[in-house]
Parts: C-alpha cells; sequence; structure tokens
C-alpha cells in the first residue's frame, strides 16, 4: 500500500464514505483494495495500492469530493512529516497553563481534609 494525500478534508464537510465512494466509482477499484483513510482540517489521506497505474492516478486529480478537486499525490517521506508528526515542533515540551497543587494547598480544605464552611445547603 502507498499513502496518498488528497485536498478534501473536515474544513469541506468530507466523510470516508464520500472518499471511498467516489475512489471506487471513479478508478473502478474495488473497496477491498483500499486501505486506511485519515481525514485532517484541510486534506485527508488515503492507502491504494502500489501498483496504481499513472492514468488511474489522473482520473482521481480531477475527480470532485463535496465540491472539491481531489487533487492526489504521492507521500513521501519528505512531504509526510506533517501527517505523522515527525517535525521538530512535536519534541518540544507543551504547556497547557496548568498549576500543581498539592493536596493541602487546594481551595476549599484545611489540614484534615475536610471541607470549610459546613454544608453547602442551608436546611
Amino acid at each position: 500500500m502507498c499513502r496518498y494525500r488528497i485536498e478534501v478534508g473536515n474544513d469541506n464537510n468530507v466523510k470516508p464514505g464520500n472518499i471511498l465512494g467516489a475512489v471506487v466509482n471513479e478508478a473502478e477499484i474495488d473497496s477491498e483494495y483500499i486501505g486506511s483513510i485519515q481525514i485532517f482540517d484541510d486534506c485527508s489521506t488515503i492507502d491504494l495500492p502500489d501498483e496504481m497505474p499513472n492514468e488511474v492516478l489522473k482520473i482521481l486529480q480531477k475527480t470532485t469530493v463535496c465540491g472539491k478537486r481531489l487533487n492526489i499525490t504521492e507521500l513521501t517521506k519528505e512531504n509526510n512529516k506533517i501527517m505523522t508528526g515527525d517535525n521538530k515542533l512535536s519534541n518540544k515540551k507543551r504547556n497547557f497553563g496548568r498549576k500543581k497543587l498539592s493536596r493541602n494547598r487546594k481551595q476549599g480544605y484545611d489540614k484534615n481534609n475536610s471541607r470549610k464552611g459546613g454544608s453547602k445547603f442551608s436546611r
């Protein structure tokens, strides 16, 4: 299987079935030969057989799904880094703004681990 990038994604309200149907109908490939379909915001990836003829790729480049052309391109190691997360940004430690609190410093608890202020409900 070879992974291809197509130019439709969540921004175009596309679903895997839309992509699968277009490839099956236009390229006349059985669905059993189509692999994984991953949908991202602005593009999607699809796994297709290695031995696909160039004529089929030309047909798929002109095919439209949800009103947008597929513009299918084969992914290589160089242009697949964004899809797999192998870029240098993924090695950075991410800070989500969470503060670490010790158990004794949490708001609303005293040293004996009981709630301050009594009951929340009045009777």
